[in-house]
């Protein structure tokens, strides 16, 4: 649970007990707590994307209320990296894999 600014005024001290805190010291766990925060939601909104697509791959392109995701992996074609690759050595030997490639995976897999 996340506590108020004013609620952070002392800290304890094993064999001391409670002592109280500076309004540098307040200041600095305040910023530690607020970036601890966002970081926790950072990863909690990339845990969602993640599972999104994941759900994707799943339900055919929609997420749970019905709408239309982004799906990064299209059966048949070949990665990014290598595409990139068959474009630049296209470009080099004068040939046509990429495209080849392309025109392949789309009469496999047809659209709708």
């Amino acid at each position: 649970m996340t506590r108020s600014k004013s609620d952070i005024k002392t800290k304890h001290v094993a064999g001391v007990g409670s002592v109280n805190l500076t309004e540098d010291e307040i200041e600095s766990i305040w910023s530690e707590q607020q970036t601890k925060e966002a970081e926790v939601a950072e990863l909690a909104k990339t845990q969602y994307q993640r599972d999104r697509i994941k759900g994707s791959l799943k339900d055919g392109g929609k997420d749970a209320s019905g709408r239309e995701i982004m799906v990064l992996d299209k059966p048949g074609y070949a990665s990014i990296g290598d595409q990139l690759d068959m474009i630049y050595k296209d470009q080099l030997n004068g040939t046509t894999t990429w495209k080849d490639h392309v025109s392949k995976v789309k009469s496999d897999h047809p659209k709708d």
